[in-house]
């Protein structure tokens, strides 16, 4: 007598949600590894828009570069350059010229910041100037 077909997933769907799960873990651990390569354009491209200027993490401004991405522990990019012009107003043509370059940002302090608010820090002292004496003789 065979087993409905109920049956055999009520016993099987662990095993392959655990399938699923490890795979997944796989995949994340092997990118990470990697440093999610197919990640450095996106990454380009946000700096860019969020800087509001070029960003470039090609070596001569048109060559792909070897950027690694990493996101466990806060984003760290790691670039051979990292070029970010200078504003409009500026005549330098960059604000930023980086060669073999490791950018870090760390969530932590924003996640600290968005909990806190004025009132629970305390209030805000006012640092007064020491008063000094000079005397001539």
């Amino acid at each position: 007598m065979s087993e409905p077909a109920a049956a055999r997933w009520h016993r099987r769907w662990p095993w392959v949600l655990i399938a699923l799960l490890v795979s997944v873990g796989t995949v994340l651990a092997a990118c990470e590894t990697l440093g999610w390569p197919f990640l450095a354009d996106p990454m380009q491209r946000w700096l860019s828009s969020t800087l509001d200027r070029r960003v470039s993490l090609a070596i001569d401004g048109h060559t792909p570069a070897s950027v690694s991405v990493h996101l466990l522990g806060g984003i760290r990019l790691d670039a051979p350059a990292i070029e970010i012009a200078a504003p409009a107003w500026s005549h330098a043509p960059y604000m930023l010229r980086a060669r073999d370059a490791v950018m870090r940002s760390s969530a932590s302090p924003m996640a600290a910041r968005r909990g806190s608010s004025a009132a629970s820090r305390g209030p805000i002292s006012k640092r007064t100037p020491s008063k000094r004496r000079c005397s001539t003789s």
